[in-house]
């Protein structure tokens, strides 16, 4: 008798460890896909900040902001630009 109760406890031991085995591997599994859901949503967040400062970028050097800007104040408009073609000549050797 005294055989068959160490065979039982050796036997529910086991399957006790082997339970609790399983639930640490859920767990860690649970765990792992909540981290990786947290990373997806912090990736597009960030997606989202960086294309909102690309478009501020963009904004901030448009040409239209540009010509608008105070510096241009400065500058003077060409109203007759010189235009040089291949086939103009500039200068000719005698």
């Amino acid at each position: 008798m005294n055989k068959y109760l160490i065979f039982y406890f050796i036997m529910i031991s086991l399957l006790a460890g082997k339970a609790a085995n399983t639930i640490y591997q859920g767990s860690m599994i649970i765990n792992h896909g909540s981290k990786i859901a947290q990373l997806q949503k912090e990736k597009q967040r960030l997606n989202n900040r960086q294309l909102e400062l690309t478009n501020q970028i963009a904004e901030n050097y448009s040409i239209n902001s540009i010509l608008s800007s105070e510096e241009m104040a400065e500058y003077t408009t060409i109203v007759n630009p010189i235009v040089i073609k291949g086939s103009t000549k500039v200068a000719s050797m005698q």
